[in-house]
């Protein structure tokens, strides 16, 4: 259960001198291209039945969202998939911690839809059901979400990557402004996890203790809520594991 929330607002590398950005991408992005490969070809093997009542959803996850054991869980805007990609690396390079990257297993949910779309919602093999189109949307996505949140009820450390990508905090007329369902729904959680782990104790904030988002139309959420988060740099977050783990 998550033990721990941060925001990591800055990326000092030019202060962390053991963090290269492009370098720590590059092996990142080797180790997410290996895991992609594994769920693909599974996603092309699939065969689904020829009835969707007989579709079981819960099957599928097991084998289209593969949530193994990790440490930390990384929140962060998809335009910022580099460097938390580059994160992960890091932490497990540098502190042997398992950093789950969300938007690593969004894309698959596309994946599904599609294939789900192209096998039961098709009218005269041409033009989409609306009705159905919604249905199986509303399916893969709280599929998606449904995951998401055990995932990081099974880590310890939950990190939000604050940028201008994620979150806007300088928006004309509101606070904290976010285009990304998949960051609120994320951010709403970690804050309900807090509550629950300081209802019937004191907040301990002692710095020793750590352990493809799908398109979109322009809509948002206002007045996104990140005040149970510790406010960090990478250069203050890898020190409070250095003194964690050294």
């Amino acid at each position: 259960m998550l033990k721990y929330f941060y925001k990591i607002n800055k990326i000092d590398n030019y202060r962390l001198k053991d963090f290269d950005l492009e370098e720590y991408a590059k092996e990142g992005y080797k180790i997410v291209d290996k895991e992609k490969e594994v769920v693909e070809k599974k996603l092309d093997e699939y065969k689904f039945p020829e009835n969707s009542n007989e579709v079981n959803l819960s099957e599928v996850i097991k084998d289209w969202f593969p949530l193994g054991q990790y440490d930390i869980f990384l929140s962060h805007s998809h335009s910022d998939e580099k460097k938390a990609i580059a994160i992960s690396y890091y932490l497990k390079k540098r502190f042997d911690l398992d950093c789950f990257v969300d938007s690593c297993v969004w894309g698959y949910a596309e994946t599904l839809l599609k294939k789900l779309d192209k096998k039961y919602c098709k009218k005269n093999g041409k033009t989409f059901d609306y009705d159905c189109r919604n249905g199986t949307t509303a399916h893969v996505h709280l599929m998606l979400n449904s995951a998401l949140m055990e995932m990081m009820q099974s880590c310890s450390v939950f990190v939000f990557l604050q940028t201008d990508n994620s979150l806007q905090t300088d928006r004309k007329g509101v606070e904290n402004w976010t285009y990304s369902s998949w960051i609120y729904s994320e951010l709403s959680m970690s804050r309900i996890m807090f509550n629950i782990l300081n209802s019937n104790k004191m907040v301990d904030y002692s710095r020793r203790r750590v352990v493809a988002e799908s398109k979109r139309l322009p809509m948002g959420y206002s007045n996104v809520d990140t005040r149970h988060l510790n406010n960090v740099s990478l250069l203050e977050f890898s020190q409070m594991l250095r003194d964690s783990y050294e």
